[in-house]
């Protein structure tokens, strides 16, 4: 389904996304090839896959790619409930709403949206109620045929102290890896980040830090 052709307006929903990620200056590696043409699919056209769902350690870049999506859509369709939220958010979004005895508030703002983006839903299996909720969320959106992404640590049939049929559900899309640069593509991301900071190193300087950097190089 495409995109609903929405008129460009002033944007008043908070959709928590950071300008700085972008699908353009997202350094996309070989081993990686497949995650970034998956996001550029979603973002130019939603529920060619969905959920959509990103896995790997901390500083291959998932989170990158979640906002970059986000961004990318509100560009072109100001008007789209969009939201980035991490699981730490979510949880303290529930449980304060739980405690209000509002927990249909905590479902009018997850279900609503036209596009969630969620990170580290590994840290929801510390909850199982918390969980299940969020189970109803993500098949609530999917059922009105909007999208959801979502990034964590393992793949869904790794996920510790899932359910089976949420984790059924949340692989039912396309499931697909990020790796750790490789040693050219960390210098080419040490010298992005240098320009963008406005720093100029010599070219020895750049593959130095490379070198030096074992994980996460932005």
């Amino acid at each position: 389904m495409l995109i609903p052709q929405y008129e460009s307006v002033k944007r008043e929903f908070d959709t928590n996304l950071s300008s700085m990620y972008k699908l353009d200056n997202f350094i996309c590696c070989e081993e990686n090839m497949m995650a970034y043409s998956a996001a550029e699919a979603v973002a130019f056209e939603t529920e060619v896959f969905n959920p959509l769902y990103f896995y790997g350690e901390s500083g291959t870049g998932k989170t990158h790619l979640l906002h970059a999506i986000g961004n990318h859509i509100l560009e072109h369709y100001p008007k789209m409930k969009i939201m980035y939220v991490t699981a730490e958010e979510y949880i303290n979004d529930f449980t304060k709403e739980s405690y209000k005895n509002n927990e249909y508030a905590i479902r009018e703002k997850y279900r609503s949206l036209d596009v969630l983006l969620f990170d580290d839903i590994q840290l929801l299996a510390e909850d199982e109620r918390i969980q299940k909720e969020f189970a109803y969320t993500v098949d609530s959106i999917l059922r009105a045929g909007n999208q959801v992404v979502i990034a964590a640590d393992n793949p869904p049939k790794k996920l510790k102290g899932y359910d089976r049929r949420i984790q059924k559900m949340l692989g039912m899309g396309l499931v697909t890896e990020l790796h750790f640069p490789n040693p050219v593509s960390k210098e080419n991301i040490v010298r992005v980040k240098a320009q963008e900071r406005g720093v100029l190193l010599q070219e020895d300087v750049y593959k130095y830090i490379a070198e030096k950097c074992n994980s996460d190089v932005a």
